[in-house]
């Protein structure tokens, strides 16, 4: 078989049975969606960090299929958009549906029955994760050679990330820059009402989800609502870009594009809300399918996080009678390392040795000088040259931040807002332009650079940087 040149597409806190819901899913899935493969999928845990891994080759494929039927379908953008959210609806409801039952009840049959189906609603969704990054990769490279043709940017790539900047603040906004704005009025309604504790009690049931990326994440407690309104009645400040699509015909017009580069770039400005949604619905789905969960680790012995180290092959088996779910010491291989790979849609997993084997097998590893000072990366937002100290945080870290620091992150997600909101600028390891990080600065006006790929290693908490987002250059001063 001819070796996977292997590339990495998300590095951050993530439990192994996410990602296989989603690898396997996509691995079936996709063909049905754009008739053309994507079954091959590699995703190792180390130390608690999840990495997913793609083959470049599908992902290339995957993009010049959504060009073709761009090109030849003037439908495909609306019909593709209206799909993929009725996907992530149905996902929600099943899984609030499961979620709701008196679980404890239920015999066996049933759990393996309403497991079955939350697996189902998840596969039939799992594709729309992988799109956005053949969009990443293909589409957004495609726009990128057009403009930089273009009279009004002459090849000129602070022009090209200016006038890109433009075309790509969609007209609505995401669930975590909403969740900004109902705070707002919620303090404007606490002038109004005696009864603050139904009001702070309603935004947290509205928006508790924001951290359960992965199904074993404990949802944002009521405690921490109440303590973020604290300090938003000490700034009143929120600065947000209002969704408007004037600026997006605007700059159309000035840079007088072709009809199928606008086509092009209609597509990219939808996946700037779509490609947020659908993980923020996600967020939600697995909120609600967590007392399933539960209920199945609390029948095999097991804590919900151990769970989430299992297969799905594992859980199945378990559900149909198999006495014990994991072996002890099975678990404590696969705290250390684990890995799964599908390839041609088979899928094989391994754990400890094994799986540092297979890794370093089929990984080629990123190699980093000694002594970088400098950067590079891509401009997701313009905000001039900022100078502060960097703060490195993941998701369990994001307490520690301090207004007025420089955030820097392998990747960002909806958990991660409260900290964007403190920071000066924003810098990442992955993404592009259509990433969590890019998204959010743009609605927040927060200078960004994303896919740096190795920020969070060559720079240390505290150590003074420059980031200039005319650029795309991160540079140590000390």
């Amino acid at each position: 078989m001819t070796k996977i040149n292997w590339q990495k597409t998300i590095s951050r806190k993530e439990t192994p049975i996410r990602s296989e819901l989603i690898g396997r899913g996509a691995a079936f899935g996709v063909s049905k969606l754009l008739e053309v493969p994507n079954d091959n999928f590699l995703f190792v845990l180390d130390k608690g960090n999840g990495s997913a891994y793609f083959d470049p080759l599908q992902i290339k494929a995957m993009g010049e299929k959504i060009v073709e039927k761009l090109n030849s379908n003037p439908s495909f953008l609306n019909n593709h958009a209206k799909n993929l959210i009725n996907q992530c609806e149905n996902l929600v409801k099943i899984s609030q549906k499961i979620g709701y039952q008196e679980l404890k009840n239920l015999s066996q049959e049933t759990l393996k029955d309403s497991f079955e189906v939350f697996v189902k609603a998840h596969f039939s969704f799992s594709p729309y994760m992988m799109v956005p990054i053949a969009i990443e990769k293909v589409i957004t490279q495609r726009v990128k050679e057009k403009l930089l043709e273009n009279k009004r940017i002459s090849k000129n790539s602070q022009k090209l990330d200016f006038y890109l900047g433009k075309l790509l603040i969609s007209d609505r906004l995401p669930e975590t820059i909403k969740e900004q704005l109902d705070l707002s009025r919620l303090i404007q309604q606490f002038a109004k009402t005696k009864s603050r504790e139904g009001l702070v009690r309603n935004h947290w049931l509205k928006y508790r989800w924001l951290s359960v990326y992965s199904p074993s994440d404990e949802p944002l407690s009521l405690g921490y609502f109440k303590k973020k309104i604290l300090e938003a009645l000490k700034n009143r400040k929120r600065t947000v870009n209002k969704p408007t699509s004037a600026q997006f015909k605007i700059t159309i017009k000035k840079l007088k594009l072709d009809r199928k580069t606008i086509t092009l770039i209609k597509f990219l400005r939808e996946y700037v809300y779509l490609r947020t949604f659908r993980v923020e619905q996600l967020c939600k789905a697995y909120l609600y399918i967590q007392p399933l969960f539960k209920e199945i680790a609390r029948r095999a012995n097991v804590s919900l996080y151990n769970f989430c180290l299992c297969s799905l092959d594992e859980v199945k088996a378990f559900l149909n009678g198999r006495k014990m779910l994991i072996r002890e010491d099975e678990l404590k291989r696969r705290k250390k390392m684990y890995l799964y790979i599908i390839k041609k849609g088979i899928f094989k997993n391994y754990s400890g040795r094994n799986a540092k084997k297979i890794f370093e097998r089929e990984v080629e590893p990123i190699k980093i000088a000694k002594g970088i000072i400098e950067l590079k990366g891509n401009v997701a937002y313009r905000g001039g040259v900022i100078r502060g100290k960097v703060r490195i945080i993941d998701k369990t870290s994001i307490g520690n931040f301090q207004k007025g620091e420089i955030l820097v992150a392998i990747m960002t997600s909806p958990e991660f807002v409260p900290a964007i909101q403190k920071s000066v600028a924003i810098v990442t390891d992955e993404g592009g332009v259509l990433c969590h990080a890019a998204i959010v600065s743009r609605e927040l006006n927060k200078p960004c650079i994303v896919g740096t790929q190795i920020a969070t290693k060559v720079l240390r908490n505290g150590d003074l940087v420059e980031v200039d987002t005319i650029r795309g250059i991160v540079r140590k001063l000390s």
